[in-house]
């Protein structure tokens, strides 16, 4: 809560893609190396529109929980889109 408040710049409430770019370098930068290899800063763009789910441009907080579950599980554990819902078909990260 503390990083989301911390590059929400705006102070709407969601993060922009720009704001997304940098709390996800922060997370990244601060996770175990073993799961920061799920994500993909080459795939950021993607990944961003394909967990924006209503497509207005922001990311709210419970996309953002779908999206990190996305890019921090287990390695070599493919995940779907709708079981991280509770995204992969969309994208071949591995």
């Amino acid at each position: 809560d503390i990083l989301w408040k911390e590059v929400d710049i705006d102070k709407n409430g969601e993060l922009d893609r720009k704001e997304c770019k940098v709390f996800m370098k922060e997370i990244m930068k601060n996770t175990n190396t073993e799961r920061v290899n799920n994500y993909k800063e080459s795939l950021f763009d993607q990944l961003f529109d394909l967990f924006d789910d209503d497509k207005n441009g922001f990311i709210e907080k419970s996309e953002m929980a779908i999206f990190l579950k996305y890019c921090l599980r287990k390695p070599k554990y493919v995940v779907s889109k709708e079981k991280a819902k509770s995204v992969g078909a969309a994208l071949s990260v591995k």
